[in-house]
C-alpha cells in the first residue's frame, strides 16, 4: 500500500513535469485532481509467481508504462485506439481510467519490480455476457522470458474470481505467432480464423480467435 503522502508527492512531481513540458494547464489540473484521488491505492500483487506479478496500476508506473509502450512493434499487434507515439500523458490518462473500473479490468504486469507489460479484459454484454475478451502486451526488452505466459495464467485465475463467465477468448493478428503460443500454453484452442477481418497499418490481415472454457 502506498501512503497518501508518497502518492501525493509522486502526483506533484508528474504535474510539474507536464507543466514544464507546456501541456495545457487545464489538462494538467485535471490530471492532478484525478491522480490525487488515487492517493491510497493498494498496490499489493493480486498474484505472483517466478518474479511475475499482476497488480493494479499506480501513478508511479506512468514513466515505465510510457517507455515500454512507445514502440511501433507493440502498436502493430494491438488495436488502433492504442496511441502511437505513446507519451507519459497517455500513460497518466490510462492509469486514471483503470481506477474507474469495478472490478478493475486492466492490470500492470510486473517483473522483478519493473513494469514489463499490461494485461486486461473486456467483458461482453447482452447475449454475449458469459464471454470475456483478454488482451495483453509485453515490452520488447522483456520478450522471450516467459512473462506473458505466466501473466495470462494469473489473469485466468483473476477472471475466475471476479467475473461470471464461461468463455475467455483472445483475438490475435495472423503474424503474432508468439502470442498464439502463449495462449496455447495456457490451454486455449484455436476456434477459428476470420479471414481479412483486420486492417492494421493499412494492411489487411486475418484474425485468429483463441478460446478457453472455464
Amino acid at each position: 500500500m502506498y501512503s497518501a503522502s508518497l502518492c501525493h508527492s509522486l502526483v506533484r512531481q508528474i504535474f510539474m513535469q507536464l507543466f514544464t513540458a507546456r501541456l495545457n494547464i487545464g489538462k494538467c489540473r485535471y490530471i492532478y485532481r484525478a491522480f490525487s484521488h488515487l492517493a491510497t491505492i493498494d498496490s499489493t500483487a493480486y498474484y505472483m509467481k517466478d518474479e511475475v506479478e499482476i497488480r493494479p496500476w499506480i501513478p508511479e508506473d506512468a514513466g515505465q508504462l510510457a517507455t515500454i509502450s512507445n514502440n511501433k512493434k507493440i502498436w502493430l499487434n494491438v488495436r488502433d485506439r492504442f496511441p502511437h507515439p505513446y507519451t507519459v500523458r497517455n500513460a497518466i490518462e490510462w492509469i486514471t481510467h483503470t481506477h474507474t473500473q469495478k472490478p478493475i479490468q486492466n492490470l500492470a504486469i510486473v517483473y522483478n519490480g519493473n513494469v514489463a507489460g499490461s494485461i486486461g479484459v473486456m467483458p461482453k454484454e447482452d447475449v454475449y455476457r458469459k464471454s470475456i475478451e483478454i488482451g495483453y502486451f509485453i515490452g520488447e526488452q522483456y520478450w522471450g522470458l516467459g512473462i506473458a505466459t505466466e501473466a495470462v495464467s494469473q489473469m485466468i485465475d483473476y477472471i475466475k474470481e471476479n467475473f461470471d463467465v464461461i468463455r475467455i477468448y483472445a483475438e490475435v493478428f495472423h503474424h503474432n505467432k508468439p502470442s498464439m503460443k502463449v495462449l496455447e500454453k495456457n490451454g486455449f484452442h484455436l476456434e477459428g480464423i476470420r479471414e481479412k477481418a483486420v486492417v492494421k497499418n493499412n494492411i489487411v490481415l486475418d484474425d485468429h480467435v483463441w478460446v478457453l472454457f472455464v
